[in-house]
């Protein structure tokens, strides 16, 4: 056999695999027999075996001294057997996975909105977690992408992050929007950002805003109204039910608590398995974004992978 068939590059993630498979077989639980399972490596000389990686009397994986393979045997079978089926599998899953997803350590990611069709984004999250951060990076790509656009800002405070958005217009949130009749057809082709609309006092104010937002999300599209939404809960009902249903792309913070409720609208409203939604609570991101496509998107800080 070539010497170079069995060339791996991360040597380390398939002996990890090996070993997961390996506790699942007959060979490991069967303590009678005494199975090793070694490899040999590239670096070393070629009649070289490495250290034992793992055995069933053992019962642990010492992966991490692989760095590439050349060839893998069990050693409890004679001739030893080389494990070719099983090496040939990992690399399969292993080149398919490396094609659905995409990692830049060196560098940050932002959202940028569709160039091709309207979309609502909704991002959740308590204070201090980056909420309006990350709807402000999207509304100044938004200016990039659509230089003739307006954008229109309902937000409780006078001042903030979005002040930096050259020409943003902002809408006062009192009695005016009801006495002026605003609706959602005032922002034809244009990015509407609702910032914290939850956390308004006036009942009255609240529902007349929640009634334009409701109005953009159902029917926006019809108008090429992007829409973005902040808010201090994910799931309120009666108030989010339509968010949650209509938006194309929602965004968390999985470190800023609230675990339960995330796990909760993923597996609900996007279709997620509890699996799928473990994963990504593991991810080393400030923000996760989750997207309504086919086959579905997962957005992090510093990378991307598909479902």
């Amino acid at each position: 056999m070539n010497k170079n068939y069995f060339s791996f590059k991360d040597g380390r993630a398939f002996a990890k695999v090996v070993f997961t498979r390996f506790k699942k077989s007959k060979h490991y639980k069967n303590k009678k027999t005494k199975t090793k399972i070694l490899f040999i490596s590239e670096k070393k000389d070629k009649d070289a075996q490495s250290d034992m990686i793992f055995s069933n009397d053992v019962g642990y994986a010492n992966y991490y001294n692989v760095d590439c393979v050349r060839k893998c045997i069990m050693t409890n079978t004679f001739p030893p057997q080389e494990l070719e089926p099983l090496y040939k599998a990992v690399v399969r899953s292993t080149k398919k996975e490396r094609q659905r997803s995409f990692i830049c350590e060196d560098c940050k990611l932002y959202p940028v909105p569709n160039l091709t069709a309207r979309e609502c984004i909704y991002v959740a999250g308590p204070s201090g977690s980056g909420k309006s951060t990350y709807a402000y990076n999207y509304a100044l790509n938004y200016k990039l992408t659509h230089p003739d656009n307006d954008i229109f800002l309902f937000s409780r405070v006078d001042e903030d992050v979005f002040d930096d958005i050259e020409n943003i217009k902002r809408l006062k949130m009192d009695m005016s929007l009801i006495e002026n009749q605003v609706s959602a057809q005032s922002f034809k082709d244009c990015l509407v950002i609702f910032d914290d609309t939850d956390t308004i006092f006036d009942k009255k104010v609240r529902d007349y805003i929640n009634k334009i937002k409701n109005d953009i999300l159902e029917i926006g599209r019809h108008n090429n109204i992007y829409c973005a939404i902040t808010s201090h809960l994910l799931t309120k009902y009666g108030e989010t039910r339509t968010i949650m249903n209509e938006c194309h792309v929602i965004t968390v913070f999985p470190h800023g608590g609230g675990i339960d409720q995330i796990r909760y609208c993923l597996m609900k409203y996007f279709g997620l398995s509890k699996k799928d939604v473990s994963e990504l609570l593991r991810l080393d991101s400030r923000w996760v974004s989750v997207m309504k496509t086919y086959p579905k998107v997962i957005f992090y800080e510093n990378g991307a992978y598909f479902l």
